[in-house]
């Protein structure tokens, strides 16, 4: 379940959390959010492991995408590498969204990933977005 909270102080802003159940494959993983607003565009965004995968050494680039019924046709952010077999709590990092990319209100979001190394078993990921208007 999505959780979407007013930012204080941020103008026509919010935040949403959501988690993210990535596959052990290169692959579009549609999540279970939307774009909030029309002219929408996200501030920054991030992840964080939920639930530990398997790999042996193995990595994911994980790139946030908009588009229609989740086909990630237009990139929002900047893309973050992470550990497929992080242990619950890490913290992978952010990236900046990309201000020109305006969106539609009700447009599904995805995360594509593109993996390197050995994965086994995908991990699940909490992804936190700041969405400016």
């Amino acid at each position: 379940m999505a959780r979407v909270r007013r930012q204080m102080g941020l103008p026509g802003g919010c935040t949403q959390t959501v988690t993210a159940a990535i596959g052990d494959t290169d692959q579009l993983n549609v999540i279970d959010l939307v774009v909030p607003n029309d002219k929408a565009y996200v501030v920054a965004w991030s992840l964080t492991t939920k639930t530990a995968g398997v790999g042996s050494g193995g990595t994911f680039t994980g790139t946030l995408k908009s588009g229609l019924a989740g086909a990630g046709t237009t990139t929002v952010a900047d893309v973050i590498t992470f550990d497929a077999d992080a242990v619950a709590g890490t913290y992978h990092g952010s990236g900046e969204g990309i201000p020109s990319a305006q969106l539609q209100e009700g447009d599904r979001l995805s995360i594509t990933t593109v993996k390197t190394g050995t994965v086994s078993t995908g991990a699940v990921l909490i992804a936190n977005i700041v969405w400016g208007f």
